[in-house]
């Protein structure tokens, strides 16, 4: 009691501020915050929607249509923005590249900054200074959802989407190489399933960024499949390089093709010639290795070679060493990478 009495004496004096005995009140946060842009690595405030669009982008799907050539996720251009052109609020085409940037490189996907932010682009040709003038320097893998035709400039995002899965459709023309993002541990590390339901008798390969433009590491070979029958779960650590995560579903592993031929031999060959029959494996390039192992024995005498003849197809020769019948036999075909 005699507390309060003397700290009323000094209040009502002046000594101590009235101000003083009330409790600092608590700060209330405002109404809305800053929403970031889905997916970015900036460390501006986000609010709880963000959040959840994040963790649903997450676990998400990017169906890409592809033929071949780089496909280049870690883009080192900046400043391309487009005017989209859309139909059902899928991105078709562009009506016009408002600024063509500088940096870009030939296979830079790029991710178009409007809408829901899920069309996905291929710079296909560029200009001076790695710039992208022309709207038919760009091909559309995916049109997404949400975009409008016209409205303002949309900007390009050379950064990777989080998506936990890639379904990779279409006819390859050439070997088709993925070039991951690659930062650190934290930011760049992830477990990407690859859906490889493409068509032709190609490769289809995912390597980590050098951060220059190229590549690291060996990388590893998605299979391919069809109606995603060939998921193949692969792991980056997001520094060195890309692995198989766990065996693809597919009989044939990741990083061999396989085929078997049709009955070489049955006749009688005079030493130094041979019989020959192919087998069709789709991936088989003629960089590859081949090891040919035949059903039956076809007999002391005789000896088989295999080889990549084109792409897409194994050539195996049974020769004789000296006059000779080689029992006639199928050959299972294995391509190396």
């Amino acid at each position: 009691m005699i507390k309060q009495i003397i700290f009323g004496i000094l209040v009502s004096f002046g000594f101590i501020s009235g101000a003083f005995c009330q409790q600092s009140p608590m700060v209330s946060p405002p109404a809305t915050t800053p929403t970031k842009i889905t997916l970015d690595n900036t460390t501006f405030i986000s609010n709880d929607a963000f959040v959840q669009s994040a963790i649903i982008r997450s676990k998400s799907t990017v169906p890409l249509n592809v033929t071949g050539g780089t496909y280049n996720l870690q883009s080192l251009g900046s400043g391309l923005t487009v005017v989209p052109f859309s139909s059902g609020g899928v991105l078709s085409s562009f009506l016009d590249i408002a600024t063509a940037g500088t940096g870009y490189a030939v296979g830079d996907v790029l991710i178009v900054q409007a809408g829901n932010r899920d069309a996905w682009v291929r710079v296909n040709t560029i200009g001076g200074g790695g710039s992208v003038p022309s709207t038919g320097d760009l091909t559309v893998l995916y049109g997404g959802t949400g975009y409008s035709t016209g409205g303002s400039p949309a900007g390009m995002s050379g950064s990777q989407n989080a998506a936990n899965t890639y379904t990779l459709t279409g006819t390859l023309s050439s070997n088709a190489l993925f070039i991951l993002n690659t930062a650190s541990y934290i930011t760049a590390g992830n477990q990407v399933v690859v859906n490889n339901n493409t068509s032709g008798a190609y490769t289809v390969q995912f390597m980590a960024s050098n951060g220059s433009g190229g590549t690291m590491g060996t990388g590893v070979y998605i299979p391919q499949g069809s109606s995603n029958s060939c998921a193949t779960l692969i792991q980056k650590d997001g520094v060195n390089d890309i692995w198989l995560a766990a065996p693809s579903v597919c009989s044939v592993a990741p990083n061999y093709f396989s085929g078997t031929t049709g009955s070489i031999g049955g006749g009688l060959l005079t030493a130094g010639t041979c019989a020959s029959g192919t087998a069709s494996v789709a991936g088989a390039t003629t960089s590859m290795g081949v090891v040919a192992t035949p059903v039956t024995y076809p007999g002391d005498g005789s000896t088989w070679l295999a080889y990549v003849s084109s792409a897409g197809t194994v050539t195996v020769k049974v020769c004789a060493l000296i006059a000779v019948t080689p029992t006639a036999s199928a050959y299972n075909v294995r391509v190396i990478q």
